[in-house]
């Protein structure tokens, strides 16, 4: 949070982010964005319940959120999600492996960090137990923070792989051309 409104619900989107972190563990780092944070992805996405998220949303005006993002799957080709579809339910499976966990909790310091070389007055996290820090001093929290899935809070955004790429059927759901196996004519265009 910082002492004069911010207003980040308007201006051109990620218009800003850090690649600094990216190569991190053989490509598998962290980059920090910063983007447009409307009203209705504030409520949803900060912490607490009742009085507390409600200070929060009275001080919307005065928040700037960077997002962490993680290319997961570290080391490559460590998928660690699974999505099953039986009678038009879809069950989703995701569990951070250590790789990302590590790489998600640096993003989390490093944009903290960020914050406070801003001006920021106070830094809030996305985890379930509230996190708020107070200076640079406090980082340390973050690592003492959970780091599981669903703790913090994790988003998905731009996906990219949604349809894994190669020349075996078994591993693969379309050729290195994208035309997907045993369908002719059907190309998957990816991110």
């Amino acid at each position: 949070m910082y002492g004069e409104p911010f207003y980040a619900g308007a201006g051109i989107p990620l218009t800003a982010y850090c690649d600094e972190f990216v190569d991190l563990n053989d490509g598998y780092g962290h980059w920090i964005e910063a983007p447009p944070l409307t009203a209705g992805l504030a409520a949803v996405a900060l912490p607490g319940f009742g009085k507390a998220h409600r200070s929060y949303m009275q001080h919307y005006p005065f928040l700037a959120p960077l997002i962490v993002l993680v290319r997961d799957g570290a080391p490559a080709g460590a998928a660690r999600g699974t999505v099953h579809a039986r009678d038009a339910h879809a069950r989703i499976r995701y569990q951070l492996g250590n790789a990302d966990r590590r790489a998600l909790m640096h993003g989390l310091e490093s944009a903290a960090r960020m914050h406070f070389a801003m001006g920021a007055l106070s830094v809030v996290t996305l985890h379930g137990h509230e996190t708020v820090l107070r200076s640079a001093a406090d980082l340390h929290l973050i690592a003492a923070a959970s780091a599981r899935s669903g703790d913090p809070a994790l988003f998905s955004a731009h996906v990219n792989g949604t349809c894994r790429i190669g020349s075996d059927r078994g591993s693969s759901g379309c050729r290195p051309d994208g035309q997907v196996h045993g369908q002719p004519g059907v190309y998957v265009m990816d991110g």
